[in-house]
């Protein structure tokens, strides 16, 4: 009877789980139609590699809670897009007094660029954002995500867009606040969403 070197297996085993691993991100991405880098963590867009759309925590928040952001208030932003400068309005129907997503980190212009990039892919690229968000929570295994850390609901569209998305993920709870007066009870119907 032959001797097994049980280490070899162990490592040979620990070699196909780190390789599974991997692959199952990129996997993910690729159901939804998406093309996942696992050197860079980016995900290609209609715009380019960009970061995933969602971000994990942030000062307030603490890692572990997803946050997806917009631009807010009603004004218009240039932001840089494949190399051109393009006016992004934000997704605020006003520009309230005191708005905490005008001050802070947000005024720079990074913040600024990041923001917009997202704003302009919603915007425009409404399925993109869907799958992006619908992989992203599966491949991060996301539980608590909060709608707009910074902007808002700007159509019924978008709005419905988020629907599909917490229907579809039962395990992840969802959050959100408005200024929407007609949003503002859009999501009652759905048990992990306030």
């Amino acid at each position: 009877m032959a001797r097994i070197n049980k280490n070899k297996v162990f490592q040979e085993l620990d070699i196909q789980f780190d390789k599974l691993v991997k692959a199952t991100k990129k996997d993910i991405y690729k159901k939804f139609g998406i093309e996942y880098d696992p050197k860079t963590g980016k995900i290609l867009s209609p715009i380019g590699w960009i970061r995933p759309i969602l971000i994990n925590g942030n000062e307030k928040l603490g890692k572990g809670v997803y946050t997806l952001s917009i631009l807010p208030t009603n004004k218009y932003f240039t932001v840089h897009i494949n190399g051109e400068m393009i006016l992004v309005k934000g997704s605020c129907p006003c520009h309230c007094e005191g708005c905490y997503a005008t001050r802070g980190n947000y005024r720079y212009q990074s913040a600024i660029e990041s923001l917009g990039r997202k704003t302009f892919l919603c915007y425009y690229h409404m399925d993109f954002v869907e799958r992006a968000i619908m992989a992203q929570i599966e491949a991060d295994k996301i539980h608590i995500l909060r709608i707009h850390a910074a902007g808002d609901f700007f159509s019924l569209e978008y709005l419905e867009m988020w629907k599909r998305i917490i229907k579809n993920n039962p395990d992840t709870v969802f959050w959100t606040y408005t200024k929407m007066r007609d949003f503002e009870t859009a999501f009652d119907e759905f048990e992990n969403a306030n």
